[in-house]
């Protein structure tokens, strides 16, 4: 976030919470503990948050902690469609798209990955659009997508995909 000091973060939420339990140090300790890439403790606190307070930076952090836990794909779907109930944030779109994407719901995910570039034009949403419409045949969308991706950023990624698509 601001100065990226998480273990000191960490510290000061776990003795905020010895002095009062709520839902809002909570959410910060489940960040912190996202940013360490600690993610069991990331679900934990993030959860214990939400049975206090429903909050959408919450359950959208749950579910990106979810997502990169890669046995929990299915539950950062529920928890990412649960934070855009809330509010409609581009990031939460995006994350959703590579979670639908990794589970293969391609039409699913060309749907969140469009929501997310309608928000805020980002290289990886092209990318993930183009490997999502690539998937689902739409060949001719998926090009005109990474090419959208490689204008942004030209990313390794981006090429190959495009390669794939052109063949």
């Amino acid at each position: 976030y601001h100065t990226r000091k998480y273990v000191e973060s960490i510290a000061s939420f776990k003795k905020s919470l010895l002095l009062q339990e709520d839902w809002e140090p909570l959410k910060g300790l489940g960040l912190s503990f996202l940013k360490t890439y600690q993610l069991e403790k990331a679900i934990a606190a993030l959860q214990k948050s939400l049975l206090l307070q429903e909050d959408w930076i919450s359950l959208q952090n749950l579910g990106i902690a979810h997502y990169l836990n890669n046995q929990f794909v299915h539950q950062a779907i529920t928890s990412l469609e649960k934070s855009l109930q809330l509010e409609e944030n581009w990031y939460s779109f995006k994350i959703l798209g590579f979670a639908l994407l990794k589970t293969c719901q391609y039409k699913k995910a060309i749907s969140n990955f469009q929501k997310s570039l309608l928000l805020k034009e980002d290289c990886e949403s092209y990318m993930a659009l183009g490997f999502s419409l690539f998937n689902n045949n739409n060949y001719k969308e998926a090009i005109a997508s990474l090419q959208k991706s490689i204008l942004l950023k030209k990313d390794w990624n981006s090429y190959r995909a495009l390669g794939w698509s052109l063949l």
